[in-house]
Formats: C-alpha cells, sequence, structure tokens
C-alpha cells in the first residue's frame, strides 16, 4: 500500500469532513487550476497538497479509498467518507511530510532544474570535461545556469563544495530516505539521475511514495533556504525569482476581474464575454479566495455578510445547501460563497 499517499489522504479527508467526493482530492493533486479546487483548497485548508502528485490516477487513487474503508481507517458519510477513530488516532501517530504545494509549486520546479543543470556543469568542469550533453534541455534554465557561473568570482570548485556543504546541511535535517531519494535524482559527472521508478525498485517503495518523499525534500530545502537566505550563499540565488502566489487567478477569470475593476455588473460582464451569470459568479467567488483586498459589499449586504457567517459558524460547515436553509433571511448561493471565501470556511 502507498503509505505515505495514505496518510495524506486521510489527513485530506478529515479536514474535508464528509463534505466533499475523493476526486476533490484527486483534482487537488493533480494541480487542477478551476475555481472548485481553487476554492476546496482554500474553504478546507489543504491547500499544502495542491499538485504534489500531478502524475496520480484516479485508479490509484481509489484504490487507496478502498484500503482504507477496508482497514476501517474511514467509513462512509452521505455521499463520500469521514475518518473514523482508528483514522484520527493513525494521524496523530504518524509523522507528516513537509508540505506546501500552494506555496512553492511556482518555483520548485524551476529551482530543480537550475540545481540539477549547475550540479551537472560543476561535476563535469571541476574533472575538466567541457563536453556533456545537460540533463535538462530548457534553453532559459541552461542560459540562467551559463549567466550565474559566468558573474561568479569564486573558483569552480569552491563554488561546488560551497553548494555541497548548503545541500548537506538541509539533508541531514531529513531522514536517510528522503536524503537518498533527493541525491539519487541528480546527475554528475559520470552518473544519470535515477528516475522514480529506479529508485521505487532500490528501497522497494512505490513510485508515487518517492514522488511525495522528493517533494517533500524540495519544499523543506526552500523553505531553509528563505527562512535563512543568509546561509546559503548559492543556494539562496538559484531562487532568484520573487515568489508569487500560485493560484493568480486562471485566464478567464483574470478578464472578469478587469472588467469589474472598470465597474461593470455581473450582469453585463455576462453579456459582454457571452458567457452565463454562474460562470461570472464563479470568477466573483474565486477572485474573493484569490484577494484578501478584494471587496464582496457590492454583492452581499454588511447585515447579510454578518448573518452568513454567523450561520456557518453555528453549523460548522461549508455545505451551501445546509447552510442556506438554516438561515432566516433570503440570501443566494453565490452570496453564501463569497461570505464562505471571507470567512474562510466553518470554524
Amino acid at each position: 500500500m502507498n503509505h505515505l499517499i495514505m496518510l495524506v489522504t486521510l489527513r485530506c479527508l478529515d479536514q474535508l469532513k464528509g463534505e466533499r467526493s475523493i476526486y476533490s482530492i484527486f483534482h487537488l493533486y493533480k494541480g487542477k487550476r478551476s475555481s472548485q479546487t481553487l476554492q476546496d483548497a482554500n474553504l478546507y485548508n489543504i491547500k499544502p497538497y495542491f499538485g504534489i502528485l500531478p502524475q496520480i490516477s484516479r485508479t490509484v487513487l481509489e484504490e487507496i479509498i478502498e484500503y482504507l474503508y477496508k482497514n476501517n481507517y474511514i467509513e462512509t458519510f452521505k455521499k463520500s467518507y469521514i475518518i473514523t477513530t482508528k483514522g484520527k488516532m493513525y494521524l496523530q501517530s504518524e509523522r507528516s511530510l513537509f508540505l506546501n504545494g500552494w506555496l512553492y509549486s511556482p518555483i520548485a520546479s524551476i529551482f530543480w532544474d537550475r540545481l540539477c543543470v549547475l550540479i551537472q556543469t560543476l561535476s563535469n568542469i571541476i574533472h575538466f570535461n567541457n563536453r556533456f550533453i545537460p540533463i535538462v534541455r530548457d534553453p532559459n534554465v541552461l542560459q540562467w545556469v551559463k549567466n550565474f557561473l559566468t558573474k561568479q568570482s569564486l573558483p569552480r570548485e569552491e563554488i561546488a563544495n560551497t553548494l555541497y556543504r548548503e545541500l548537506y546541511n538541509c539533508l541531514s535535517k531529513l531522514t536517510d530516505q528522503q536524503a537518498t531519494i533527493f541525491v539519487r535524482k541528480l546527475t554528475g559527472r559520470k552518473r544519470i539521475g535515477s528516475t522514480n521508478e529506479q529508485i521505487s525498485n532500490l528501497l522497494s517503495i512505490s513510485s508515487h511514495e518517492v514522488q511525495l518523499q522528493f517533494i517533500s525534500t524540495l519544499h523543506f530545502i526552500l523553505h531553509q533556504v528563505e527562512k535563512n537566505r543568509e546561509d546559503f550563499q548559492i543556494l539562496g540565488q538559484i531562487i532568484t525569482e520573487k515568489k508569487q502566489r500560485i493560484m493568480t487567478l486562471t485566464a478567464s477569470t483574470q478578464k472578469t476581474y478587469q472588467l469589474l475593476c472598470r465597474d461593470y455588473s455581473i450582469d453585463e460582464i455576462s453579456m459582454i464575454r457571452k458567457l452565463k451569470k454562474n460562470t461570472i459568479e464563479d470568477h466573483v467567488v474565486e477572485i474573493a479566495h484569490q484577494y484578501s483586498e478584494f471587496s464582496i459589499s457590492h454583492f452581499v449586504d454588511d447585515n447579510q455578510a454578518r448573518l452568513i457567517e454567523d450561520c456557518i459558524r453555528t453549523m460548522k460547515t461549508n455545505q451551501l445547501k445546509v447552510v442556506k436553509e438554516a438561515l432566516s433571511i433570503d440570501v443566494s448561493y453565490f452570496q453564501i460563497r463569497l461570505v464562505l471565501a471571507k470567512v474562510g470556511g466553518s470554524v
């Protein structure tokens, strides 16, 4: 059984409280940038798991759910699942991975590609080999490495030694398995980095677990570098871009946002863009989730917002129908969704 994915999936199910189907977790793992997935990530505080398993299949997730159910870690609840007492005890006894997909997904792959090529280049140069095929062929990555080395005043061997110490500093804080996976994936002068499948065979764990361990390690390194940048002379330079929110608005929502900023109403935007009103409302909710400075007062008056928020907190749910039926005032699902976006879900 995919132990780590089982653990992460249990954590997601615990947060979802039976209010979403298992496929909301599937889309979360895949990093699907739909309004629903982004809203779920925010409402249920499962942002760390966004985009951590882009290669996972529905079949694998369904097998994990079946295993959890048969072994009494979860039980059915309406059309979904909630975790049992046994499941909660299992979560409390297990050490969690360091994952922050929401924060680090935008920069993790670029960081890794640059690091791989830089290490490969240094490994070859200090052994007097200037003819090799880069492990990453992205011209932007190759140009970055070339520019980086050109502007360095330190000898190449000293750069390599410094980079080694910085990586050792990070990896020594992790498990032997995590460090092994990370190092095995690196390419040097006489060795090509291993694939997840090759490491899976070596360590007798699933390739998905290899990927989770690797992503966790990568996120941990990024966190360490950002927290103590003065201690990472080389790694700190690899993270050159200012981190952007992973959820910059989806392309269609961005167009709606631009029209909202020009004071067009939802109905007007619907006509201009030739989209259904419900679609534009989805965009507005996405904007409310993404931008804390975005005011919803144009769509929900203060009294309505207060009553909706009180109801959400009292009912302890993010389910729109439950909230709507419990309210003493007539509000739309759209208005409830906007308030949910601002209060961050049930308490």
